[in-house]
């Protein structure tokens, strides 16, 4: 199997892993505080990283972390680990699987039109177009019945979603500064989800009284749940995505999106969501702006692609 063929396998994987986890959160992890998730996942997680950094003996890279960039890496981390995450599964939670992956991959249309207006790049018809889509996009998406008892703080949902979004998208240019200084993506990877751990911990610590009985409250089902985002969409699904980055590209990886979009749509779906037609066409808007700046070029894409790694 040719180099481009295995990665575009890898990509795909990842992007099926990734499309796969809001279904489950969805159907099984309802009435579990996001932060305690979170913080089980990122730990395991971060002791996977751990084993994989040492058996391949790149544990030494961390002298290739810069001091210049330790608080950027802690402030990014608290940014996706911790707060863009906790607003994803709350998001999904409250507004269910399809709107709130809708919502949240607005940080791809988001980072090209911040890239344009934040690298003096020229705003092109596409770029506008994607950002109006975008906006009036959410803006259906958060209509519903007067009688839907199915997602009652729908709107709340909407507004952790594209808050998420948000915080993604800021999240990327603080990756852009952290790969420009030469770090290992997969080793800020691993860094991030420690801090991302120890800060949702904080947070469990803060808004939990009975940790140990919420704790023990979890289900078999819920604990594989959260052993699957922990191992599957924490780890191989971000070892996915690099190794196919090396044998394929950034527009490449951009184009696939489509993957795990299609795949958590159809996971909603399968658990019981319907969507209104005027919020299907607001989630073709916001697909059709998610095309729209997936082949940008130049300056756009590179930071585009930076977007990834925060995801």
């Amino acid at each position: 199997m040719r180099k481009f063929e295995r990665g575009m396998l890898m990509l795909v994987g990842g992007q099926v892993i990734w499309g796969i986890a809001p279904a489950l959160i969805g159907g099984f992890l309802g009435g579990v505080p996001a932060s305690l998730v979170l913080t089980i996942r990122h730990f395991i997680g971060g002791i996977l990283f751990v084993g994989i950094l040492l058996a391949s003996g790149r544990v030494l890279g961390t002298t290739r972390i810069q001091r210049t960039i330790v608080f950027q890496l802690l402030f990014w981390s608290v940014l996706t680990s911790g707060l863009a995450e906790i607003l994803w599964i709350r998001a999904i939670q409250d507004a269910g699987v399809i709107i709130a992956t809708l919502l949240v991959r607005l940080e791809i249309p988001f980072a090209v039109v911040f890239a344009a207006w934040y690298l003096r790049e020229q705003i092109t018809l596409p770029i506008a177009l994607a950002a109006v889509l975008s906006m009036s996009g959410v803006v259906l998406l958060t209509i519903s019945r007067p009688d839907d008892a199915s997602h009652p703080y729908l709107f709340r949902g909407a507004l952790e979603g594209f808050a998420g979004a948000l915080l993604w998208t800021w999240a990327g240019v603080y990756a852009k500064k952290m790969l420009t200084d030469g770090s290992s993506p997969v080793l800020l990877s691993a860094l991030r989800t420690w801090i991302g751990g120890l800060f949702n911990a904080i947070v469990v610590l803060l808004t939990i009284s009975a940790i140990p009985q919420a704790v023990m409250a979890l289900s078999r089902n819920q604990w594989l749940v959260i052993l699957y985002l922990a191992v599957f969409s924490s780890v191989i699904g971000m070892l996915f995505y690099y190794r196919g980055m090396e044998y394929t590209s950034a527009s490449v990886a951009g184009v696939l999106l489509g993957v795990s979009l299609l795949i958590a749509t159809l996971g909603g779906l399968v658990i019981g969501e319907r969507l209104l037609p005027l919020q299907w066409l607001g989630a073709a808007m916001i697909l059709t702006a998610i095309v729209l700046t997936s082949n940008v070029h130049g300056s756009l894409k590179r930071l585009l692609k930076l977007t990834q790694v925060t995801s």
